[in-house]
């Protein structure tokens, strides 16, 4: 009996430290794209934030990302400005524990997100195309269409697509 009272504990545990996880990760985006500070997003400041994170990706200036410039990610910039490699680490080691599925499936969801974002299909996906899929996800995002997106209207789509699968 106590070790099913601990396992139920511990359980409750996992799960309501993920929602603080989550939480946590909607409050640093919030922090990162509302430059004026306000507690909103507007569709200016997505815009911009799109086209910076447009701008790290594009690791060779060109004005194109291609695959393995998304698939990177902008590492090698991120290193050049100070990052660390824990995340790289952190992978390494959960590649090994199951066998490399999770970095399969990561692989193929990023592909189908690449694709849908090359809308010409020419292989690489230029700022306009970049640029386009942040209008469609702040028009799914700013559920009461004022223009804005507030930290509730992001929580509120992550328990929908949760909910949804």
């Amino acid at each position: 009996m106590k070790s099913m009272l601990w396992g139920l504990s511990l359980g409750a545990i996992v799960l309501a430290g993920s929602a603080a996880v989550a939480d946590d990760r909607i409050a640093r985006i919030m922090d990162r794209m509302d430059s004026n500070g306000d507690g909103a997003i507007s569709r200016q400041e997505s815009d911009d934030f799109r086209s910076s994170r447009f701008d790290r990706l594009d690791a060779n200036s060109d004005g194109r990302v291609t695959r393995a410039e998304m698939a990177s990610k902008g590492r090698g910039k991120r290193t050049r400005r100070g990052g660390d490699r824990s995340s790289e680490r952190r992978e390494a080691r959960r590649a090994k524990r199951d066998g490399g599925r999770r970095a399969e499936r990561r692989a193929a969801r990023s592909a189908k997100r690449f694709d849908k974002m090359d809308a010409n299909g020419d292989g690489a996906v230029d700022r306009a195309e970049f640029v386009r899929r942040s209008a469609r996800r702040f028009r799914r995002m700013d559920a009461n269409g004022d223009g804005l997106i507030t930290e509730q209207e992001m929580r509120d789509l992550r328990a929908r697509r949760r909910r949804d699968g």
